[in-house]
């Protein structure tokens, strides 16, 4: 629930309260709100109904979208927040598309991928060049495995934002997925040269090195990885490869 929570709130960093709320009392309104449908939902949700009753801002009716978020009720969450970018969708077309992004990353996240890419298309109508919006959409392609898809919208994002290094680790993997191998080898180094210490870089180099064979050089990107982030989820995948190289050696299977 907690990584559904984050995805769905990942976009707000892009947003002012003043945003979402006219005047500055409404803002400092929304802020509280939305700090209570993050701590407590069910705080947040009373919050931001006791606000709607007052009248149907903006503002009061996201916060009781993330409320819903918070409390598991993700139908009735991404409904709110559909429901309010079509309200929006003409005067704040930018708004509404994130509106749509929280909305199609709930179901993404649900695993209801046919509604997740519906809503994600209606977000990307609105802002095309979204470079966020553009990755996202590449992962639901990828979780139905439609790499060519996905690399289409990925090399997108790389015309709108050419030294985002994890652009070119989600092109390093898809192109990895469709056969590519030395096209993802280029991808990965690219996005490496311009940060060095990229753990999803590092564990993607690994891959394509115990792929080629090259097994020596994968234990090293890989125990990079458990140096650097040794909690995240790119070391957890680094341990188990390196679990493999030990039990199975040269003649192993394919790292995952």
């Amino acid at each position: 629930m907690m990584r559904v929570l984050l995805t769905a709130l990942a976009v707000l960093t892009c947003w002012s309260a003043a945003a979402l709320a006219d005047e500055a009392e409404d803002a400092k309104r929304y802020t509280a709100c939305m700090d209570r449908a993050r701590a407590a939902p069910a705080e947040g949700l009373a919050l931001a109904e006791a606000w709607i009753k007052e009248g149907q801002t903006v503002a009061g009716r996201h916060c009781r979208a993330v409320a819903l978020i918070g409390l598991g009720r993700e139908e009735q969450a991404v409904e709110a927040l559909d429901a309010l970018g079509a309200d929006i969708e003409q005067q704040q077309p930018d708004l509404a598309a994130g509106l749509y992004h929280q909305a199609g990353m709930v179901e993404f996240d649900a695993g209801r991928f046919d509604a997740a890419s519906a809503l994600l298309d209606r977000a990307l109508k609105l802002s095309p060049d979204s470079v966020e919006l553009l990755i996202d959409r590449a992962l639901v392609f990828g979780a139905r495995k439609d790499y060519s898809s996905a690399l289409d919208r990925l090399e997108h994002a790389r015309t709108v934002a050419p030294t985002r290094a994890d652009v070119l680790v989600l092109i390093g993997s898809a192109q990895r997925q469709l056969g590519h191998g030395k096209r993802a080898e280029e991808s990965i180094e690219a996005a490496l040269a311009l940060d060095p210490q990229n753990v999803a870089a590092l564990l993607e180099r690994g891959i394509l090195r115990r792929l080629a064979g090259n097994n020596e050089g994968a234990r090293s990107d890989w125990e990079r990885i458990r140096q650097l982030a040794p909690n995240s989820p790119e070391a957890a995948t680094a341990a188990a490869n390196l679990k493999l190289l030990d039990q199975q050696g040269a003649a192993g299977a394919p790292a995952q």
